[in-house]
């Protein structure tokens, strides 16, 4: 029982991680969101790569931020959780 709870738990949150869009929330209130959601996959045993949490944050930022997502998907070198979040205050 313990299992498919923890399993719904971790899909429910990996919905939430894949529909949650920035929309009129400041950019540390998004950030906050998402890391909190991440920090959930970590509890229910499921932790995120950077890489997966960068890809759901720059996926949810919308038409405003699109030149910073494309920055961040033609660099060639991977973005961290922490830099990616200092660009997105930058831009913001």
């Amino acid at each position: 029982m313990y299992a498919s709870h923890s399993r719904a738990r971790t899909v429910n949150t990996r919905i939430a991680l894949t529909t949650t869009k920035k929309g009129n929330l400041t950019v540390s209130e998004y950030f906050a969101k998402m890391k909190a959601l991440s920090d959930d996959m970590a509890a229910a045993g499921r932790p995120l790569e950077d890489d997966e949490l960068v890809e759901y944050i720059i996926t949810g930022l919308g038409e405003d931020f699109q030149s910073l997502v494309t920055s961040v998907c033609t660099s060639k070198d991977p973005i961290s959780v922490s830099d990616l979040y200092s660009q997105m205050l930058s831009f913001e």
